[in-house]
């Protein structure tokens, strides 16, 4: 097997993410770093609010006015969860132009994010992935990993819908020199597993001083016999305001390091399978090895 079809290694990999995170942090961090803070910031502001109108003793709330409650919590909630989908997609559009060497614009990501071919095959990867979680979770992050190359597949290659579906699994599954080692599922998964274990350790690093706040104010009201609970939930949730923003910040900057090794393992695998195609074509023009020349005559 040639060199130009063996996998690039894992530690080759994860290197090289940290140098182009470090080369192109200052123009791509920010942009997406304020917006999923800010929003994540409203998550406990919402909570705070929905509790201090459940559990006023002034005024009891009726079931519609708990529903509403918890419906602007939910569609809250659920915005963070949109906008963190989209900014993990701008930087990922944004490495793949960056390991492109193509003009690298954060405002062109976002909008790109918002297309609507773009933001449908993302709905409909990420309702797969869904339903695949209802099946005991296993179906669920089986087509995660499959579905890991999308973006880079839909900014590179222009495919959309099911092709980009279909290319990004074709891609993930490439393994032409078989073995667990070399397999790109298995090294997809160590991305994710490395950026899980990352954003869990930073993240909890920054929220645990808020969060042991949070609990010291909880028991001093529970030993002092507070009458107002409610008062004391309401400004525990409150607590959790900038934490929630700098766990923002931070998991956004590990998001940015997922983001190159994931785009650095696309351009690998599609120069691998690129280059594994073009040798099984060269071959099949020369013919079986050792067959003599035709000559014509």
């Amino acid at each position: 097997m040639s060199a130009i079809t063996e996998p690039i290694p894992f530690r080759l990999l994860v290197d090289e993410a940290v140098k182009w995170t470090r080369r192109h942090f200052r123009a791509m961090y920010l942009p997406v770093a304020v917006p999923i803070s800010i929003v994540n910031g409203l998550i406990p502001v919402a909570q705070a609010l929905w509790f201090t109108s459940m559990f006023n003793p002034e005024a009891s709330p009726g079931p519609a006015q708990m529903f509403v409650g918890m419906g602007a919590f939910l569609a809250v909630t659920l915005l963070a969860g949109v906008v963190w989908g989209l900014g993990y997609e701008a930087l990922l559009q944004a490495a793949t132009d960056a390991v492109q060497g193509q003009p690298m614009s954060m405002k062109h990501a976002w909008i790109f994010t918002i297309r609507p071919r773009v933001f449908g095959t993302s709905v409909l990867a990420g309702l797969c992935v869904v339903v695949g979680c209802v099946f005991c979770l296993l179906p669920g992050l089986f087509l995660g990993l499959l579905f890991s190359m999308l973006v880079p597949v839909m900014a590179a290659e222009r495919l959309y819908g099911m092709d980009a579906i279909t290319r990004s699994a074709q891609l993930v599954r490439y393994n032409p020199m078989g073995g667990i080692g070399n397999s790109p599922l298995l090294k997809v998964f160590l991305i994710f597993f490395l950026g899980y274990l990352l954003s869990g350790a930073v993240g909890m690093a920054v929220q645990l001083p808020f969060i042991v706040a949070q609990q010291i104010l909880i028991f001093r009201a529970a030993a002092e016999g507070a009458s107002d609970p409610a008062s004391v939930m309401s400004t525990a949730v409150w607590l959790q305001v900038p934490g929630n923003m700098l766990n923002g910040l931070v998991t956004t900057a590990v998001q940015l390091y997922m983001s190159f090794a994931l785009v650095l393992f696309y351009v690998d695998l599609r120069r691998r399978q690129e280059g594994g195609d073009l040798e099984a074509a060269i071959r099949e023009m020369r013919g079986p090895e050792g067959a003599p020349p035709v000559v014509s005559g």
